[in-house]
């Protein structure tokens, strides 16, 4: 089956593994106790492709989530966080007199970062509009396409934090995105590393369709900048967060198990061996989140680069 890459549409990505579409529903319906069946339309298997050109990894057929999906988890006190690595990162690189574009702003919580810099915000959640429109921010429901259309090189800086993995057209919105900066700008990207731990955490759904659509390499990451024509500016993994040490840990310890007892690292395991390899790996872990200390953390859960447009 040949399937082009989303990212620099080369014909002949190759497939790393296979998951059923009734686990991820089964799993959704457990874990979240949410109802994904309408996601994946009659699709009875997904594919995680790889790009042996740009290493983007990538599932298909393509699932994106819906607007209804999304409501659905934003129920989740967790799911929009006010404060995020990535937002310290890059509020580094923002200064007062910069006019800054966040594409798929949720609430507009990074604007609380921007340093007094004007702030705009696209958005197509209508609660999450709503919520930071009650807080004066500026929060268009549009997309980056129809904005930039209209706002030709209107942007010092433009940012998309953990929205490219969510997206099917990973090339326009890059290029749409870049049509909105200023020659010189900085385009601020955060993505959930796939050099962390996140894409080993057991049974990991969020990682996958409908929420999750490709995955990022470092090199990946890299090679957009010869394709757009940027430069890389600053390349900066998160440490790992305190809200992400318990599962940090047990990934590790269940990784460790999977070894000893030589068994694959799949997408999706459900079988009994393995649901007993993943208790096992509880109390395992409590011993080794002690040893995590301040100065000596691994790789957390994204990877922020901001790319410098250069000109013509």
């Amino acid at each position: 089956m040949k399937v082009n890459c989303l990212l620099c549409n080369h014909d002949q990505t190759n497939t790393i593994d296979t998951i059923q579409v009734s686990d991820l529903i089964d799993l959704y319906r457990k874990k979240f106790n949410m109802d994904v069946s309408k996601e994946f339309s009659d699709h009875r298997e997904i594919f995680l492709k790889e790009c042996p050109i740009c290493d983007l990894k990538f599932f298909y057929p393509l699932a994106p989530g819906s607007e209804f999906f999304y409501k659905d988890l934003q129920q989740f006190d967790w799911y929009y966080l006010e404060e995020k690595n990535e937002y310290s990162i890059a509020k580094n690189f923002i200064k007062k007199s910069d006019s800054v574009l966040d594409v798929g702003s949720g609430k507009g919580a990074f604007k609380e970062f921007v340093n007094g810099a004007d702030f705009t915000g696209l958005e197509l959640s209508n609660e999450a509009i709503i919520t930071g429109q009650q807080k004066n921010i500026k929060i268009l429901n549009q997309t980056i396409e129809e904005h930039a259309s209209a706002n030709k090189e209107k942007y010092d800086v433009v940012c998309a934090f953990q929205v490219l993995e969510h997206i099917p057209n990973i090339h326009t919105f890059i290029e749409k995105c870049l049509d909105a900066l200023k020659p010189q700008g900085l385009l601020i990207i955060s993505v959930p590393s796939d050099e962390s731990f996140v894409p080993r955490i057991f049974n990991c759904i969020l990682n996958m369709p409908p929420h999750h659509i490709s995955r990022w390499p470092d090199s990946t990451l890299k090679k957009v900048a010869k394709q757009f024509n940027l430069s890389v500016h600053h390349f900066e993994h998160d440490l790992l967060s305190p809200i992400h040490k318990d599962v940090y840990s047990m990934t590790v310890c269940h990784h460790a198990l999977n070894k000893i007892f030589n068994r694959k690292e799949r997408l999706i395991n459900r079988s009994l061996l393995d649901n007993i390899l993943k208790k096992l790996s509880y109390p395992l872990s409590l011993f080794y989140s002690k040893g995590l200390v301040k100065g000596l953390l691994p790789l957390g859960h994204s990877i922020t680069v901001v790319y410098k447009k250069m000109d013509k």
